[in-house]
């Protein structure tokens, strides 16, 4: 969604997402190293951001379309929706502002990992438009930043990390295999 360019590829939707080698390199780590692998959902991603351009629409079906006086309603977008053009981008600008603030660096080779690290405490981040797997070595640091999230977004956390974008992972943690 950050790459659109009008008269290019404007007229495709699509999200920002963690690279899959990015993906196999982090559950490598994570299995070498024995660190804690969950992840969380954020549900109605796209809903959360604010558009920064004017944006009108018809009202949806089943809503009234019409005044009293005959006149069609129109609105005036204030939230992104889903199909939006701008919606994947409008979703992962905010969800980065709000990790930066917390105080996450974003790789600069895969956009969609985040890393934050806090002594020898670690919590990395593998987003996937609104599924975000963590990596961490440190449960309380974990579970700080799902509550400060789940205060800002409504956050589904799954916990231990069982199934990603339709994969199923298996963990054998003793002999540090994934």
């Amino acid at each position: 969604g950050n790459t659109q360019k009008q008269g290019v590829d404007f007229d495709r939707i699509f999200s920002t997402v963690v690279k899959i080698t990015t993906i196999r390199v982090v559950f490598a780590i994570a299995a070498a190293r024995d660190y804690n692998l969950t992840s969380i959902d954020v549900q109605q991603a796209y809903l959360q951001a604010t558009l920064t351009e004017t944006l009108y629409m018809r009202m949806p079906p089943g809503l009234p379309s019409r005044a009293p006086d005959g006149w069609p309603l129109i609105v005036r977008l204030v939230k992104s929706l889903y199909g939006l053009k701008q919606a994947g981008l409008a979703w992962w600008l905010l969800l980065t502002s709000f990790l930066k603030e917390w105080g996450f660096t974003q790789s600069t080779v895969d956009v969609c990992l985040y890393t934050y690290q806090s002594g020898s405490s670690i919590l990395w981040l593998l987003v996937w438009v609104d599924d975000t797997i963590i990596v961490d070595n440190d449960v309380e640091l974990r579970e700080r930043f799902v509550a400060d999230l789940g205060r800002r977004f409504p956050v589904e956390d799954k916990r231990e990390l069982s199934w990603i974008l339709g994969v199923k992972v298996t963990r054998d943690r003793k002999r540090r295999t994934l």
